[in-house]
């Protein structure tokens, strides 16, 4: 497996809170056949976190030290997961934030609850720069919730979508992981990830049973395809095709 969204790269955000801690999570995430890992500490503009890209190559090569030190088998990367911002790319090219491994590949959230009116203006523009956003865990924000298949939409406009492995198993509660179902058999998923914080978070503790259920519900080899071919195409920054999303028959009161 290829880890592209966590929080591991310490002392950032809310995530691994000192070198130890990552270094225990990246140790148990090694045990798990976790082999790449794309670091993504939160950016939110204005806020606690918001370290530029020259803080985070600093905090990358120690970590990639003391990996080494002690002989841990993963290779590491650097990216961000950000915060929805109108102005993205003026963030990158002030280099403030990261692409994933400086590739096209750009992966960002949404409010939890408040829809954002303008995020398919700022999908069109990011494409038009010649970038791919990636939107984080579509299945946890309560608006797509309830109307799952309008992810259909930002599909279209060339958006791709990364799933929590965690909310197969009920991490973010019983309506992220109907709805996380419901996405990946319409096709509409192109990556799982842990989006792990620190050493003792479930969501590489529990890990293998995630993917035992993602398995179950998509079969080995579409699972491979998110864990593993997608998020390496990402690291060489090639062009990943995607499977035409099964439309909605209806809207069969989700919930």
């Amino acid at each position: 497996m290829i880890d592209i969204h966590n929080h591991l790269l310490p002392l950032l955000d809310d995530g691994c809170r000192n070198f130890e801690d990552s270094i225990k999570a990246l140790f148990e995430a090694e045990t798990k056949g976790i082999k790449e890992v794309i670091l993504t500490p939160h950016y939110i503009k204005g806020s606690n976190f918001s370290s530029n890209n020259k803080e985070k190559k600093k905090l990358l090569e120690k970590l990639q030290k003391q990996v080494k030190e002690k002989n841990i088998k993963v290779k590491l990367y650097l990216g961000n997961e950000i915060y929805f911002d109108n102005d993205i790319e003026e963030l990158i090219k002030n280099d403030e934030v990261m692409t994933l491994n400086h590739s096209r590949y750009i992966l960002f959230e949404l409010p939890m609850s408040n829809k954002v009116n303008n995020l398919k203006e700022v999908i069109f523009d990011l494409r038009s720069k010649g970038l791919v956003p990636i939107l984080a865990h579509p299945e946890r924000y309560s608006y797509y919730q309830n109307n799952p298949e309008e992810l259909i939409s930002l599909i279209e406009q060339g958006c791709l979508l990364q799933g929590n492995l965690g909310s197969l198993i009920g991490l973010y509660g019983k309506r992220s992981k109907k709805c996380l179902k419901v996405l990946l058999k319409h096709n509409l998923i192109h990556f799982m990830a842990s989006d792990v914080h620190h050493a003792k978070s479930k969501n590489y503790i529990l890990l293998n049973e995630s993917l035992i259920q993602l398995q179950k519900l998509i079969g080995k080899e579409d699972a491979k395809e998110l864990i593993e071919n997608n998020p390496l195409k990402i690291i060489k920054n090639k062009e990943i095709i995607i499977k035409t999303p099964k439309e909605f028959k209806s809207f069969w009161g989700f919930f």
